[in-house]
């Protein structure tokens, strides 16, 4: 049972990693869309879209130790974070995301690399907050109990 749970722990963190790389990229993309005078979005190419942003959180997850929810930003996870935007923006020049047009992908991959640097900071900012609120809940627990007179 708990092979099971741990799978499905890392299953709905890729989920919910996806979503986030996917409306990363899909802003990016509809900006896109509207500065070339569209308000329409091909539903295949985000279909693209998604399933690039589930096989690479699958890849983050299972061979690259979830580099975006570590503890630091070092090395490691500077390259990690350059590889999977290049993928990306390999996959988005194949797809013709930006009709294949050579300056909207790489400015695509600087904001994919910023964008893996705010959620890096934003899962670490939750790790501190919930450190905090577990520390807290844990001396309430210990004065409570201690109140009781429990050992």
């Amino acid at each position: 049972m708990s092979i099971l749970k741990k799978w499905l722990s890392r299953e709905i963190g890729i989920e919910l990693k996806a979503c986030l790389y996917f409306f990363c990229i899909l802003f990016y993309y509809a900006i896109f869309r509207i500065m070339k005078g569209s308000m329409e979005a091909n539903i295949p190419v985000m279909a693209e879209m998604v399933l690039t942003v589930y096989i690479v959180g699958c890849v983050q997850t299972y061979f690259l130790h979830d580099f975006d929810e570590g503890e630091h930003f070092g090395w490691y996870e500077f390259i990690a974070s350059a590889g999977c935007c290049l993928i990306y923006s390999g996959i988005g020049y194949w797809g013709k995301w930006f009709d294949r047009q050579l300056l909207p992908s790489l400015i695509f991959v600087g904001y994919l690399f910023l964008c893996y640097v705010c959620i890096f900071l934003s899962y670490k900012m939750k790790r501190i907050f919930d450190t905090k609120e577990l520390n807290q809940d844990l001396e309430t627990f210990k004065r409570d109990k201690k109140q009781r007179g429990e050992k």
